[in-house]
């Protein structure tokens, strides 16, 4: 019979058994080997060991590539990737005393002339790679260090406040001298300072024989770990190219606790049990637990749903990234990136169930132990020990099974496999029942190799649950459409709560008014409940008046887990006779976990000592019903009779995956209809914003299971999206809880500001809530303001031990029990309250190991074991705090390096981009909130930088906060990295070269200009800060000064500072600030008009969307959603032309999104959401590609049904319009050439879409935006618009509508007809998106000096008049210019330069390199002045033009206009005239480059002074480029660099 071919996965288990034989062979002790090596072994001692015939190296090692387990060199070579398992100890592994033998790699790009950012780009990416070669001493150059290192890496134990030296001594072995041309630090940090000679400039020679000393001394004041990558540059006689030698210091502080946590051994990813194929067992089975008496019937069957196989091996390829396509995983890929619909509801659902359990298996795989030892107990028991059972790793309940066997029988071919099922589970002792042959053999410590399992009973129970709600037709559940209207009580009915601090609430009231009422049937009712806002009150006092205004009704309370189950039960107890309550609880928990206040009511008979399940005639008598949801699955299976329960509350739906959530519904609910007017409620409360379901899958939480079905409406369904025009929910559907009774308001304020749109109140207690106001350790300035929360920096190291993947973090630790001390044992001592119970205090970490350390630590400590009802302290995960509050929460976050962020964020762990955690974390606490954090690494996620600078603001951070300020989050910019890991995590092909994109930054943008010496050399000269100023210095000092005058006629920089930044992005101001002081004393809450036609800014709607589905073709359905609400709307986008003005600002939004600002490829409506949606809309090419997939999906099929509600519906792509009709069902696209328009924005083509308005008949229309530019260009055309216009402005509490017709018509009345038009014109001269702002002058100062000099007015209403500049206009702006800056005798800007210079110098007159001048302080000079008007007057002719659809203009770089064109891309022309003249070109070799970097530095501060700015400072580099005229192609002649 011929043997069936190998599959992938046959080859890739079998490949990874390999290189496990053959290293615990000895044959493979590094992780690098010759193919042809490995192949020998394979084929000589391991492939034959089989009695079946095993795929040929080559297969093997394909499959191990293609899962990316190793990596293949085309030289032969194989490199074992960590993901094998195997652990290569390389502890003794570093540099040799004598050179490297070690070959150079071949894509070495080290050469002369790198600048910061460039080396350390090259050598990070060497890092990942060739970290041995960059750590080997090289070319008879040894470097010996004390202390001594060890694989490169130098460790320092440093004492608080003292300073620790390290020594390194570079010696020279060899016959030529080494010349050291560099010693520098990639990620120095504040405590270091690296002392050494060694310059460019100043290079040391290292003789033959000699030694140069190198000293990096450390001083802290803070406990922490401090790391150092330090580079040694040196280059030989002979060349010209040098070479790095790499060390990696770290100084650490230590306690004797540090040493008690310490990890017991080095880590090592866990190796999971190679199972030998084609082994032969027997499986025993032992004594299953006793089920108890039950007498439910099971009516409706339950099916296995096993995973179907080609599910699995989808599961197994998607886990290697093997991509290998097949008809099944090519229908598979189809069904994932299908829309959800009731049409493919079960079949998506069964397929994101079947993902999930395959994860299941695989995960469950890594608890797997070998020689595990038990011992005899009670009854034919057998005991096994499993360390964390009690929290769940692994998840092991009381009838769950395991299996084992003899672990002296693991290499044989033939053994027994023995199956045992758990019968009691006592913290991490498990006790299971096994087969009698086992025991027979049995004697005490026999060792097993032990295999867990997984309770696929709920995964049985939600896979039902979807099969039946698709069977029984129950959409009104899921995809709800609209309310019967149908009410179970009378609308004058009042109800008298039982909870009467309940009527003081009038959110709470009015959810349960409208849960009693039904109204929202057959759609559920949502409860949005955010944290501390008596969510689970407002519920269980729902329940208890449905009970008592309809004391026949039978309701169904459920609860995602046993604790929260309980709670429901113990808040109902009190007012509901126990006879009418019934709480159901799985045979699988212990009894006395159960509370003693709700025993009397469970299912629990003594007498036999378990659990017993009625029969369904019993139950039927109760009222009420608590189960948990999966609970409810015997419900289900008994059959009760359709429409028995009248409702069903689940509480933490947000907590549950859809299909748990329906587990109570599909069987036991039946939804209202016309043929059922008496159909049941589902109420679902919960918070999207807070902990979803907790799930294994990656590939099913990406393709939806993570959602929840409360989330999923709340986010998709209109019924239950905020109405813009109340800016609220429809209370009919949902209610949204405001009063927060359990924080202090400013641990409430970011979260609340962050994810319940700052509408939450807080409610607490105030006594209570105070109560750590005025704690003494409280840094100082938070006591000053009552500030109860401190955000404590600590720069400390990511640990990980044995083979527990999971970290911890010594040095938080500590600062943990330091706060734990002054809260539980000193407080007493020292006054400011009562001593703090142990059971107000938790301690949240998102890290098991974190947990685990901390409990030890508290158990070790003689202070905190001594202290009664310690144990009442929680310690826990984020997870398990959920619901919970306490008086003082401490967080230790743990993460210190920025290693393993993108893992954290991959699989859901720690706190960084992971939202929901850190919004449940900073929740819980009632009056003190301690994080404890390294600022660096937390400040790269948005909502963590948000929270820091919070704190720092109102005084409340302390510990080492140094270099939190100079973090932006982002590693694109090298030359400003603040912290490197000492470790970098590889990525890419072992061997291959590291291709990065080229992405532009700001450093390299610096702008720069020509300029030529009276020599005829000509050079590059960039702007500096002060570089300006030293040449004028220069002038002054020179035998005879140059006229300070004559100077100052000149830009002397290549972009004006005071309109544009270093970069050439023009200066921006606050835009908005004019139309709010226009507005100041105006009405603008109207009503809404009706029949209004509605026209939306597209791309700023785009840009606020929150609760993103995952898909671009459900963002695109979502937003539709929002627009036939409207009955009569159009949606109107930009276009992105290249060469346009817009483009130049563009830009600068793209720069500042940085990576995220990509060009990504839309396939079609199933390309998956880019994880950073703002980032993926800053770039022209998505944009584009998006509102062309908008035209796609809304002239679709599933669009037919939205349009239909629609009485007009026009969409605008690149300047097309099209009316969109929904006919026969289909959509019908028309054009409306009347509308289309080459304008570019939005802005300017609203004037065109209402003047359409206005002919079709509209009296009304109402434009949505925030865009000022919208709001100016309307009021100047409003008056020759006949329709009344409104602006719809603001959004969440701050939403106003405008009616722009009237407010433009009173300007005109009140200050002239010219009026609006000379506002237009002042608008876009003092700076919007395509004009510079004057720094530091804004627009209301200034509009309230125009109107002050109202003889300024017509030289600003006539810009834009013509296309070309009016001479007496720009003469005109000259002198209003010099008014603004406090001027007004003048009428030239550059003899006010002058003066102002002379007053900055001071008294003495006496300008020197000291002297405190700013020339971005100066009015530009009339050089640059005068293309500036230029681009203004170009820009409000365009603006005054916006009524025509075709405009005949001049091109942006035509003469006159104030643009140039450079490189495909319009660039402003800064000056009309050389930006220096030729007397300083001269003398800019006078200047010491020392002078210039120094001086830099210094002005950093000034320039964040500027409060109305929004610009960047970034390092120099280099500040002139000189070359030959002859030759300006060629290298560089001279450089002059400002080095780091």
């Amino acid at each position: 019979m011929a043997h069936q071919p190998h599959d992938f996965g046959d080859a890739l288990q079998i490949g990874t058994q390999y290189f496990h034989f053959a290293h615990s062979q000895g044959r493979l002790p590094q992780p690098l080997a010759n193919r042809f090596y490995l192949r020998d072994i394979y084929n000589e001692q391991f492939r034959y060991n089989y009695d079946s015939p095993l795929p040929n190296f080559s297969v093997v090692l394909f499959a191990l590539r293609n899962a990316h387990m190793i990596q293949v060199h085309p030289s032969g070579d194989v490199k074992i990737m960590h993901r094998m398992g195997i652990h290569f100890d390389t502890s003794a592994d570093g540099p040799s005393e004598g050179p490297s033998t070690r070959p150079e790699p071949t894509d070495v790009k080290f050469r002369t002339g790198m600048n910061f950012a460039e080396r350390w780009k090259e050598i990070y990416r060497l890092l990942r790679d060739h970290r041995e070669w960059l750590v080997d001493n090289k070319l008879d150059v040894t470097v010996i260090s004390k202390p001594e290192e060890k694989n490169g890496r130098i460790q320092m134990a440093v004492s608080l406040g003292q300073e620790c030296t390290a020594n390194l001594s570079v010696r020279n072995q060899g016959l030529s001298p080494v010349q050291l041309r560099r010693v520098e630090a990639g990620n120095l940090l504040h405590v270091f300072k690296i002392k050494s000679d060694a310059s460019p400039e100043t290079p040391f020679d290292i003789q033959p024989g000699a030694t140069y000393l190198i000293k990096v001394c450390c001083l802290t004041h803070y406990s922490g770990y401090f790391p150092l990558t330090l580079a040694l540059e040196l280059i030989g006689a002979d060349s010209e190219t040098p070479f790095y030698i790499l060390r990696f210091l770290s100084a650490f502080t230590q306690s004797e606790l540090s040493k008690f946590l310490a990890p017991t051994t080095p880590y090592h990813p866990r190796v999971r049990q190679v199972v030998q194929p084609h082994v032969q067992e027997e499986l025993l089975f032992g004594q299953r637990l006793c089920p108890g008496e039950s007498q439910l019937e099971r009516s409706i069957p339950l099916g296995n749903y096993f995973c179907p196989p080609h599910v699995i091996e989808f599961a197994e390829m998607s886990r290697t990234r093997y991509q290998f396509m097949t008809r099944a995983s090519s229908e598979i890929r189809g069904e994932l990136a299908a829309p959800l619909t009731f049409r493919n509801y079960w079949s998506k659902f069964e397929l994101l169930l079947h993902l999930e359990e395959a994860q299941m298996k695989e995960d469950i795989l890594q608890y797997s132990r070998e020689d595990v030892s038990m011992t005899k107990a009670e009854r034919g028991l057998l005991k096994m020990e499993v360390p964390d059972v009690s929290e769940r790793r692994p998840s092991v309940l009381r009838g769950d099974y395991v299996d084992v066997i003899q672990s002296d029988t693991r290499n044989r071919f033939s053994r027994n496999r023995f199956r045992g099922y758990v019968h009691h589970v006592e913290l991490d002792v498990l006790k299971i029942n096994f087969h009698q042959r086992l025991l027979n053999e049995f004697i005490d410590n026999m060792t097993f190799d032990v295999t867990f399992t997984f309770n696929r009973l709920p995964l049985m129970v939600e896979h039902r649950s979807v099969e039946l709600l698709k069977r029984d037709g129950l959409v009104d559940f899921v995809f709800p459409k609209e309310s019967h209207g149908s009410s179970y009580m009378d609308s004058s009915s009042r109800l008298l709560y039982y909870d009467r601090k309940l009527e003081g609430n009038p959110e709470q009231c009015s959810a349960i008014q409208h849960i009693v009422s039904g109204i929202s049937r057959p759609a559920p009712y949502l409860l949005f409940g955010p944290p501390g806002t008596g969510k689970t009150t407002t519920m269980v006092e729902a329940i208890k008046q449905v009970l008592k205004y309809q004391p026949t009704t039978h309701v169904l309370a459920c609860a995602t887990s046993n604790s929260a189950a309980d709670l429901l039960c113990q808040n109902l107890v009190p007012h509901i006779d126990r006879r009418n309550l019934y709480r159901i609880i799985a045979r699988s928990r212990s009894w006395e976990d159960v509370p003693q206040d709700i025993k009397q009511c469970c299912n629990w008979d003594p007498d036999i000592g378990e659990y017993i399940y009625p029969s369904k005639n019993d139950l039927m008598q109760y009222n009420l019903l608590v189960v948990t949801l999966v609970t409810a699955g015997r419900l289900v299976s008994a059959g009760f009779p359709p429409g028995h329960f009248s409702h069903v509350f689940v509480d933490e739906a947000a907590h549950a995956i859809e299909p748990e959530c329906l587990i109570p519904v599909a069987g036991l609910l039946k939804p209202m209809s016309e043929d059922n007017l008496t159909g049941g409620q589902l109420v679902l409360a919960g918070d999207p914003k807070q902990l979803g379901p907790i799930l294994r899958s990656s590939l099913a939480k990406k393709n939806g299971l993570e959602m929840s079905l409360l989330e999923r409406l709340m986010t998709s369904n209109p019924l239950y999206q905020r109405r813009e025009e109340e800016s609220a929910y429809d209370i009919k559907f949902v209610t949204k809880l405001l009063n927060n009774y359990r924080s202090h308001p400013d641990i409430l304020k970011v979260p609340n500001m962050m994810f319940y749109d700052d509408e939450l109140k807080a409610c607490a207690d105030e006594i209570l809530r105070n109560s750590f106001c005025n704690w003494e350790r409280l840094p100082k300035a938070a006591l000053k303001k009552a500030f109860p929360i401190i955000f404590h920096g600590i720069l400390g190291k990511d640990e990980r031990e044995e083979s527990n993947p999971s970290f911890f973090n010594i040095r938080e630790i500590e600062q943990v029990l330091y706060y734990l001390k002054e809260l539980l044992c000193q407080k007493a001592k020292k006054g400011g309250g009562a001593k703090l119970s142990p059971k107000e205090v938790g301690i949240i970490t998102p890290y098991r190991k974190q947990v685990m350390k901390i409990r030890q630590a508290l158990k070790r400590n003689k202070e905190f074991s001594s202290l009664n009802n310690i144990t009442e302290l929680k310690v826990g995960s984020v997870e398990e705090f959920q619901g919970q509050e306490r008086r003082v929460i401490i967080i230790s976050t743990v993460r210190s390096a920025t290693e393993y962020l993108d893992f954290d964020k991959r699989f859901c762990l720690g706190f960084i981009q992971n939202p929901k955690r850190f919004n449940v974390a900073l929740t819980r606490a009632k009056a003190l909130l301690i994080v404890i954090g390294n600022p660096i690494t937390l400040g790269k996620d948005e909502n963590w930088r948000t929270f820091i600078e919070y704190c720092v603001s109102n005084g409340g951070a302390t510990g080492d906060m140094e270099g939190f300020q100079g973090s932006d989050g982002g590693a694109a910019d090298l030359s400003q990295i603040t912290h490197r890991m000492d470790r970098i995590k590889l990525e890419g092909n072992f061997f291959d070269p590291n291709k990065r994109k080229n992405q532009k930054t700001m450093l390299a943008s610096r702008k720069k200009v020509t300029l030529t010496r009276s020599q005829g050399t000509v050079i590059q000269y960039r702007g500096q800060s002060n570089l300006p100023i030293l040449l004028l210095v220069k002038s002054q000092n020179q035998d005879e000064p140059l006229d300070m005058e004559e100077l100052m006629k000149y830009c002397l920089m290549p972009v004006p500072p005071s309109l544009g930044t270093p970069d050439g992005f023009f200066r921006k101001t606050n835009k908005a600030a004019m139309m709010h002081y226009l507005l100041k004393n105006t009405t603008r809450s109207l009503p809404y008009p009706e029949d209004a036609l509605f026209i939306q800014d597209g791309m700023a709607l785009l840009h606020v969307l929150r609760n993103l589905p995952p898909t671009l073709g459900e963002i695109c359905l979502q937003v539709l959603d929002q627009m036939v609400a409207k009955k009569h709307f159009l949606f109107s986008t930009d276009s992105y032309h290249p060469e346009s003005i817009k483009a130049k600002e563009r830009l600068r939004r793209q720069l500042e999104k940085k990576d995220s600002s990509e060009m990504i490829i839309i396939a079609g409506p199933a390309t998956r959401r880019p994880d950073d949606f703002k980032g993926f809309l800053a770039n022209d090419d998505n944009k584009k590609q998006l509102c062309q997939l908008l035209l796609q999906v809304w002239s679709s099929q599933q669009a037919v049904s939205r349009l239909e509600r629609t009485d007009m519906a026009v969409l605008i792509v690149e300047g097309e319009a099209h009316q969109l009709i929904s006919s026969n069902g289909k959509v019908e696209v028309r054009e409306l050439t009347t509308i289309c328009s080459d304008q570019e924005e939005t802005d300017t083509r609203v004037v065109l879409y209402l003047h359409h308005a206005a002919a079709l008949g509209y009296k009304n229309a109402v434009v949505k935006t925030t865009d000022t530019d919208i709001f100016m260009i309307l009021l100047y055309h409003a008056h020759t618009i006949k329709l009344t216009i409104y602006l719809d402005m603001g959004s969440g509490k701050h939403r106003q509508l405008l009616n722009l017709s009237e407010f433009a018509e009173s300007l005109r009345r009140q200050k002239g007809e010219d009026y609006c038009a000379t506002l237009l014109g002042f608008y876009v001269f003092t700076g919007e998106d395509c004009t510079s702002s004057f720094k530091g002058k804004g627009k209301v100062r200034q509009l309230e000096k125009l109107e002050k000099n109202p003889g300024f007015q017509e030289a600003f209403s006539q810009l834009g008049d013509d296309w070309n500049i009016k001479p007496q206009v720009l003469r005109q702006l000259e002198q209003f210019t010099c008014l603004m800056y406090e001027q007004s005798s003048k009428s030239s800007v550059d003899v006010i330069r002058t003066k102002l210079l002379w007053e900055m110098v001071g008294e003495d007159n006496k300008l020197t390199s000291k002297s405190k001048v700013e020339l971005a302080h100066l009015p530009p000079c009339h050089s640059a002045l005068k293309p500036h008007v230029q681009r203004v007057n170009h820009r409000v002719a365009l603006f005054k033009r916006a009524h025509k659809p075709r405009i005949e203009k001049p091109k942006p770089d035509s003469e006159g206009q104030g643009w140039t064109l450079i490189d495909g891309l319009l660039e402003p022309v800064w000056s009309c005239g050389p930006v220096l003249p030729a007397s300083l070109v001269d003398l800019l070799y006078c200047i010491d480059p020392e002078e210039v970097d120094s001086k830099d530095e210094d002005s950093k501060d000034e320039d964040s002074k500027d409060e109305e700015e929004e610009e960047d400072e970034f390092d120099t580099d280099d500040f002139i480029e000189t070359r030959s005229s002859e030759e300006f192609q060629t290298n560089t002649d001279l450089e002059w660099r400002a080095d780091r």
